[in-house]
C-alpha cells in the first residue's frame, strides 16, 4: 500500500514502502472497478547524500563542529539533528542534542566530564524519502578533565 497523490487525471505519484519493486499497479476508485496499468509503475530509489561531521571539544566542555554534504547538496547540512555523544563503559550514550544553523555549524555546551567523545549526524530524509542525508560520526576526542 502507498500514499499517493492525484497530479491529472492519466498521472499519480505515490510514495511507496521500503522493498517496493518496478512492476504494474493496480487502482481501484471507491464503487468502480480495478483498473491495472499496461506498463510498469517505475520505483527510483532515493538518492543517498554522504555527509561529513567535524568535532572539537573546547574548554568546560563546548562541542562544536559543521556538517557538509560531500556532493554539494546543501540541504544536508542546514537544521541537521546532531547528538553528542560520550563514551561510557564501552558503549556510546547521547550525552545532548543539538542541530545545525543554516551554515550547517553546531555549538553545544555539554556537562564537564571527562571522557572520549564524538557528534553524529543522524540520518536523514528530505523530499518525502526522494534525498537521504547520510549519517556521519566524527573522529573521537578525549577529554582529560
Amino acid at each position: 500500500m502507498a500514499t499517493f497523490k492525484v497530479n491529472t487525471p492519466t498521472q499519480i505519484t505515490a510514495v511507496v514502502p521500503a522493498g517496493a519493486t518496478t512492476g504494474p499497479i493496480s487502482v481501484k476508485k471507491p464503487g468502480s472497478h480495478t483498473a491495472t496499468s499496461s506498463t510498469n509503475f517505475t520505483v527510483i530509489p532515493p538518492t543517498i547524500h554522504p555527509r561529513t561531521i567535524t568535532f572539537d571539544l573546547r574548554r568546560h566542555l563546548v562541542a562544536r563542529g559543521l556538517v557538509t554534504a560531500n556532493d554539494g547538496f546543501a540541504n544536508c547540512a542546514p537544521n541537521a539533528p546532531i547528538k553528542i555523544q560520550r563514551l561510557r563503559d564501552g558503549r556510546w550514550r547521547t550525552v545532548d542534542t543539538t542541530n545545525t544553523n543554516t551554515d550547517g555549524m553546531y555549538r553545544e555546551r555539554i556537562p564537564n566530564r571527562a571522557g572520549t567523545y564524538r557528534a553524529v549526524a543522524i540520518r536523514l530524509g528530505l523530499n518525502d524519502g526522494a534525498d537521504v542525508c547520510a549519517r556521519d560520526r566524527s573522529p573521537r576526542e578525549h577529554y582529560a578533565g
